[in-house]
């Protein structure tokens, strides 16, 4: 378990972190570009499409750790901060200084990434995708079909 000054120092780390990510997301709100349109020939659309896929990626990101964040700021209040969710044991420092929202020491992480590595295993789980990214990728390839006839 941290010290009381190392809580301190985290949870400073923790709100700096979530005020950069909190303006990132309220200027990215006006950058994000519209998905292609029919101006414009395939390449400028499918260039548009997946620039725009991109950048709603990149928002879906930072608003995960917007969460790991918050959930980091919780358990800092509830005492149960630096201690793994899995095997309950302390969090190295130099994890915690690394990542301080993390929820897990560095041995459970490792395992975790090898079973969603792991294609053999049963419980392998892809990367999630998102509705929008799927709706957009579907819509550039109708865009090819269309334009192939």
């Amino acid at each position: 378990m941290p010290s009381a000054r190392d809580l301190q120092r985290y949870k400073g780390l923790l709100l700096e972190k979530q005020r950069e990510l909190s303006s990132v997301q309220e200027d990215a709100g006006a950058r994000v570009p519209a998905a292609g349109g029919l101006d414009g020939d395939l390449i400028d659309q499918a260039n548009a499409d997946a620039e725009a896929e991109l950048q709603i990626r990149l928002h879906q990101t930072d608003t995960r750790l917007l969460r790991a964040i918050e959930e980091a700021l919780a358990r800092i209040r509830q005492g149960t901060f630096g201690v793994c969710q899995v095997c309950k044991q302390p969090v190295s420092k130099a994890r915690l200084e690394a990542v301080p929202w993390t929820r897990l020491c560095r041995e459970c992480k490792e395992r975790r990434a090898l079973r969603r590595l792991t294609p053999g295993n049963t419980r392998f789980e892809p990367p999630r995708e998102s509705a929008i990214a799927h709706g957009l990728f579907a819509l550039s390839l109708a865009r090819l079909r269309y334009h192939k006839q």
